[in-house]
């Protein structure tokens, strides 16, 4: 009826049938309500709100009225002349007895030993506990409605410097460990605070300041300065690592899509270069003797965006290794200490970081090298050369260990592997025992004995509901205010979207109000990849069960349409045909009267006996079968559109064209793209590429390298076959693109690569123009929203996410009759422009 740029919502027929009213943005740059006759003429706005959008329209059956949702209110307009106002409703509300709630021992999201190796620092549910380091009694000595983490304990072990979001804004607090003091706030700037570290020798503390600074402070909030800026990344940031002199800290920073660690010098603010290359490099950590440093890299490929290589632990001598002899160690048993050498030995020298690197990559080694992923090392004070480490080489994450003897580093060997997925490794002073967090659980391993011990305390904390909400709309708030991709929020003040938000708090009685309540919040940025939602998951309690056969529903009976392919019936293709009538389910009759998913409730894997009337001979038959999902049921559909396409283009190309649809951008889809692009598409002598209704994942660069991937030689082997070089290669062969509006994500980043390369011909509709891409936030209490916080944007500039979708080079549009009709206009004329090219 109606299609323009702008967007439509609600629509509802008026009173007597002949105009449609709806919602729209169009002219007032926020929603209003408009109206249109039923043959899509005279379009004109009812109301003229310059601010607050119209939700939620509804028409009145007998009066010319509209009812909607304004400005968390209900509102009344008058069709014939746009009269618009409230409706003031005075409404006594229950009092609920339950806005305070107690959470007991819930889980310990990070902790730290301290120095003394006597307690434990933790956070729960952000709050900040206090225990032994042998368990027992604990105290919360925070009790506060924000969010505490980041902790780190001063040299004394008496005090705790941590990150508190108070009022929406995070900043450095200290407090000591006893709980008996109020916190001292130590910064109190608009930008988001991470991260404190005490410094060895307790005289500062180092933390990020935003996402380009590492700062410095003294303990009692003085001098405070800037040490060096570069790309951190604030929230995204990876940890930064004191030297054990207090001298250098090493520092990740991010350029060009990597990672590489340098040192700086607090002092002179000298910048070195522990890293150098195109590889990520993650998690420095020096060796208490501060010769080494160790790191996480991944050499094999890039974390981001391919996701592609695997993860190992390296060592950086920070100096130039000397070359160590049998024979050396052998004369010094020869050796007659005297007295004064003794008195020197027996004496504790100072810890000096000398930094002189010669040649990196001579200087660097890699300490583990296996099928799996090796992260997180740690290394124990007592002694510098054995190093412990998370890895997946064997299925599963736990621990293992290596030790470096004779210039070379041992073979590793699991320890302590029933612990599974071990964080937050640390060892205490003394270097006996090594502490780690699994499953929400601090745990405690003595080295030597290898014993276990889980750390057993109890924590209580008392929850208001009303300041959990403001805390956690507080970090909806901010987190988006600091990490949202486009600085300007849309062009909206998000600021005052959320002061404006704030009041209506107190209102909020239930967990599922806040989180619709944030939503729409969010939905003032007019972005996609957002969202909020609560700690559970939503599961249907009795899903309907589907057994893979499409039916025909009439007024006299229920019929059979088609049988799945690789369905639960499919087994029994031969005994149900097209036309047969359903006459029972598990012994109960069903006629076109009755709701039949009602009788497959609950019935998921179970056993379920229908009945059946041969169409033609009148046969009844009873089947045994095993239902399956509605999304698998949906899977199935879908296989079966594609290998329609498939049939079609085979038929009309003549074999000569290959037809690849992804349904997303996911690895598994990257794995069947790349099978079929080299079993089907590079013998052949042209691809369609179908991206229509793809949701989208992070494998665009992968997709466009195989497409491009150039021919620029021939290999033969005599008397056998030639094989073309790059392997595989197609570069040379014509490809389609077919897109349309259900082109999401990843789906569009791969449509923008194509149309920029010049790849080929893009058939189709504008795709949805939904384009960034996102991570998540874990709150506090066990939510998660969604951050867009990397923007996509075309070579000369052009946001992806609001230039309004991918335009094809041809446009077709599929509409409803199309769909009805098994009619599939675009693949028609895409066959059209790949059979030209292939003759060009």
């Amino acid at each position: 009826l109606f299609s323009d740029e702008n967007n439509c919502f609600w629509p509802c027929l008026g009173l007597e049938g002949n105009k449609i009213y709806f919602v729209s943005n169009r002219k007032f740059k926020n929603n209003n309500i408009w109206s249109i006759t039923k043959d899509g003429l005279c379009l004109h706005n009812i109301t003229n709100f310059n601010k607050y959008d119209v939700r939620w329209l509804n028409i009145a059956r007998r009066v010319p009225k509209a009812v909607y949702e304004r400005n968390f209110a209900i509102w009344l307009t008058d069709l014939t002349n746009g009269v618009s106002y409230p409706i003031k409703i005075d409404l006594p509300a229950e009092t609920k007895n339950n806005r305070i709630v107690y959470v007991k021992n819930a889980p310990v999201s990070e902790f730290r030993v301290s120095p003394d190796g006597k307690k434990i620092a933790m956070v729960v549910r952000g709050e900040i506990f206090v225990t032994s380091s042998e368990g027992g009694y604990c105290r919360n000595i925070t009790n506060s409605p924000w969010r505490e983490r980041d902790i780190d304990w001063d040299k004394k072990s008496q005090n705790i410097v941590y990150i508190s979001d108070k009022d929406a804004n995070p900043d450095l607090y200290i407090i000591s460990a006893l709980g008996n003091k109020e916190p001292e706030r130590l910064t109190n700037t608009e930008e988001d605070e991470l991260n404190p570290k005490f410094s060895p020798d307790g005289k500062w503390i180092a933390y990020y300041r935003g996402k380009r600074q590492i700062r410095l402070i003294q303990p009692d909030g003085k001098n405070d300065r800037l040490l060096i800026e570069d790309d951190f990344g604030g929230r995204f940031a990876d940890d930064f690592s004191w030297s054990p002199d207090s001298r250098y800290i090493a520092v990740v920073s991010e350029k060009t899509g990597n990672q590489d660690i340098f040192a700086v010098d607090i002092e002179s603010l000298e910048r070195v270069a522990l890293t150098n290359t195109a590889y990520d490099e993650s998690s420095p950590v020096w060796s208490p003797d501060g010769k080494s440093l160790f790191f996480s890299s991944n050499r094999f490929g890039h974390s981001f965006p391919e996701f592609t290589g695997k993860w190992d632990i390296y060592r950086l001598f920070l100096e130039p290794e000397k070359p160590e002899f049998k024979e050396d160690e052998f004369e010094k048993l020869f050796v007659i200490e005297k007295e004064d050498s003794k008195k020197k030995k027996s004496e504790k020298k100072s810890l000096k970081v000398r930094i002189k690197l010669e040649n990196i990559d001579l200087q660097t080694q890699r300490v583990a090298n296996t099928l799996g992923n090796e992260r997180y090392p740690v290394i124990s004070p007592k002694d510098a050369n054995t190093v412990y480490f998370v890895s997946n080489m064997d299925g599963r994450y736990h621990l293992w260990k290596t030790s470096y003897k004779d210039g070379r580093w041992r073979r590793y060997e699991p320890f302590m592997a029933q612990i599974v997925n071990p964080g937050n490794l640390q060892f205490d002073a003394s270097g006996k025992y090594l502490f780690y967090t699994s499953r929400g659980k601090i745990g405690r391993i003595d080295v030597k004995s290898r014993k276990n011990k889980v750390i057993s305390f109890n924590t209580k904390i008392k929850v208001d509901k009303t300041s959990d909400y403001e805390q956690m709309l507080g970090e909806l708030y901010y987190t988006l205010q600091y990490y949202y991709y486009d600085e300007s929020h849309h062009n909206v003040n998000w600021k005052q979207i959320y002061e404006q938000f704030k009041p209506v708090l107190k209102q909020v009685r239930e967990d599922q109000d806040f989180y619709d309540y944030a939503n729409e919040m969010i939905g003032f940025l007019n972005s996609s990849h957002t969202g909020i939602r609560g700690p559970g998951q939503f599961t249907t309690e009795n899903p309907s069960a589907h057994l893979g056969i499409i039916w025909n529903f009439s007024k006299e009976k229920i019929t059979v349409d088609r049988i799945l392919k690789n369905g639960p019936a499919y087994n029994y293709r031969d005994s149900i045909f097209s036309g047969d009538e359903l006459l029972k389910i598990d012994g109960k009759p069903v006629d076109s009267s009755q709701n039949i998913w009602k009788f497959l409730n609950g019935k998921m894997n179970k056993k379920v006996e229908i009945t059946i009337k041969n169409h033609n001979t009148g046969k009844i038959i009873k089947l045994a079968l095993k239902p399956i999902s509605n999304g698998s049921e949906k899977t199935l559909i879908r296989d079966e559109w594609v290998e329609s396409r498939k049939r079609i283009v085979r038929e009309k190309t003549y074999d000569r064209v290959a037809y690849i649809y992804m349904q997303a951008m996911g690895r598994r889809d990257l794995e069947k793209f790349l099978k079929e692009l080299e079993r089907d598409a590079v013998p052949r002598e042209g691809l369609i590429l179908d991206l229509r209704y793809n949701f989208g994942g992070n494998v665009h660069d992968r997709v466009i390298q195989a497409l491009t991937k150039p021919l620029y030689a021939k290999w033969r082997i005599r008397g056998l076959s030639e094989t073309q070089q790059s392997t595989f290669a197609f570069s040379d062969k014509p490809v389609v693109l077919l897109i349309n509006e259900v082109t999401l994500s990843d789906g569009e980043m791969t449509t923008n690569g194509f149309k920029t390369l010049k790849r080929g011909t893009i058939v189709g509709n504008t795709t949805y123009g939904w384009l960034i891409f996102t991570t998540g936030v874990r709150l506090m209490n066990g939510g998660y929203f969604r951050l867009p916080f990397w923007g996509c944007y075309t070579l000369d500039g052009k946001d992806l996410e609001t230039i309004g979708g991918i335009k094809p080079d041809i446009t077709v549009i599929n509409n409803l009759n199309d769909d009805l009709n098994g009619r599939d206009p675009q693949l028609d004329k895409a066959i059209d422009e790949i059979l030209k090219k292939i003759k060009q």
